[in-house]
């Protein structure tokens, strides 16, 4: 099955010790209804993390969820 996730990820106080991340996806199937949606903050974050872990969380994911994952598009 086709698959589409969206995903970011952002920090506030972007390279300082008391930054604090967050990351978010959503994946939608074929017919854009959501599957699955994830969020999460994270002490000591920086943004270029939080936006590659956004990625890698909603890949890992879905594929740990379904089994029918044939194609995925990924938008970050």
């Amino acid at each position: 099955m086709f698959y589409k996730i969206y995903c970011d990820g952002a920090a506030s106080n972007n390279g300082y010790e008391n930054a604090i991340g967050g990351w978010a996806f959503v994946v939608l199937d074929k017919d854009e209804n959501v599957v699955l949606e994830r969020a999460e903050m994270v002490k000591g974050a920086t943004n270029n993390r939080m936006e590659l872990y956004a990625a890698y969380m909603g890949i890992s994911s879905l594929l740990e969820e379904k089994q029918d994952v044939e194609e995925v598009e990924v938008y970050t």
